[in-house]
């Protein structure tokens, strides 16, 4: 049986999320929390994007001491090496960066 309420409130879902992902897009392009940002070790992705993860233990893929959470990096080699903790690429989002 054909639920008018239902599709018009899914349509009104639809909208809500991509309003949503439209503003997240836009505070990424801007980076009005660079310094917070920068200060957490987070790339732009990682810092503005929700995150679904399993905590776990795991060596940082820079030094190999372990590291727990929803992380890669450890905060010293993160912040040595101006790297994200969560996916460990390169803090300001340079693939191509000279020295790594």
């Amino acid at each position: 049986m054909f639920d008018q309420n239902k599709h018009i409130n899914a349509t009104y879902e639809s909208v809500s999320h991509m309003d949503h992902y439209i503003e997240t897009v836009d505070r990424m392009r801007t980076d009005p929390e660079k310094k917070q940002r920068e200060k957490k070790s987070f790339c732009k992705w990682c810092y503005y994007m929700s995150f679904v993860g399993v905590d776990d233990t795991k060596p940082c893929m820079a030094c190999r001491t372990d590291v727990y959470g929803r992380v890669k990096v450890c905060t010293k080699c993160a912040q040595e090496h101006r790297l994200c903790v969560r996916c460990g690429g390169d803090l300001d989002m340079r693939p191509r960066r000279r020295k790594w």
